[in-house]
């Protein structure tokens, strides 16, 4: 009999609303490890950032959250994940647009959104806006999304280094996110997990505070003191706005007939 192939989650979650907003407009979704959803379809987290300055970005994140959710585990198990995602944000995106079209205390909403699915030893990212999805392997922290944020461009084009980009005036101007238009370009990522991977999901109030080094050296611990201690670390320093983190490590064990 052949080898068995068992890829074992472990998750951790903190949202905070930061030490200078007056209410948290991120929203994350953690789906049970345990679900019959995450057993048949592929686990799920989501890290969805409303953006500052526009009118009910709390409502819009959630609605990103919860659509996205909802339709990925809607559709048909026989797309691929990246499919059933892209899908699944495009649905969001519209949803927020047409909530915000319905009154003047909705209008313009609009949120970010990184969503992740592991689907056996395998993982897709969804990404619109500015919010974060790395991958630390062998203790190396790698950013696996890119930025719909002006700087981000800026740097990807040789305008900018990226120690100009951190501190640039017009850091916080993003391109890319869902409520602002009819229709939205999804970037979809894949990779192949391997054992003893993290994944981390957070909102840019986490890693404008810290750097990327310190979230790599908190991975050390188990993924809830974590996330925690990330957040805390951000609190610490001022955290001018709300702080979002998802931790994943990954075990993929191979499991011997008896």
């Amino acid at each position: 009999m052949a080898t068995t192939t068992v890829t074992r989650l472990s998750v951790g979650s903190c949202t905070d609303v930061g030490a200078v907003r007056d209410r948290n407009e991120d929203s994350i979704h953690v789906e049970p490890l345990d679900s019959s959803e995450a057993r048949s379809r592929g686990w799920l987290g989501i890290v969805a950032d409303g953006l500052g300055g526009h009118r009910r970005g709390d409502l819009a994140s959630q609605l990103a959250v919860q659509t996205t959710r909802e339709v990925f585990y809607q559709r048909s198990p026989g797309r691929s994940p990246g499919d059933r995602l892209r899908s699944a944000v495009e649905r969001a995106n519209e949803v927020i647009r047409r909530t915000g079209e319905e009154s003047a205390t909705t209008a313009e909403m609009a949120s970010t959104i990184t969503a992740a699915v592991i689907e056996g030893a395998h993982l897709t990212v969804a990404q619109v806006g500015d919010s974060r999805g790395y991958l630390i392997r062998n203790s190396r922290l790698r950013q696996i999304t890119h930025d719909h944020s002006l700087v981000d461009e800026l740097v990807r084009n040789g305008g900018l280094t990226p120690e100009q980009a951190a501190h640039h005036p017009n850091r916080n101007v993003i391109t890319r996110a869902l409520g602002t238009r009819d229709t939205v370009q999804v970037d979809i990522f894949d990779e192949d997990l391997h054992d003893e991977d993290v994944l981390v999901l957070c909102s840019d109030g986490l890693y404008r505070t810290v750097e990327e080094s310190e979230i790599a050296r908190a991975l050390v611990s188990e993924p809830q003191p974590a996330a925690e201690t990330l957040v805390n670390l951000s609190l610490q320093r001022g955290a001018p706005d709300n702080v979002s983190v998802i931790i994943v490590r990954i075990a993929i064990l191979q499991i011997e007939p008896l």
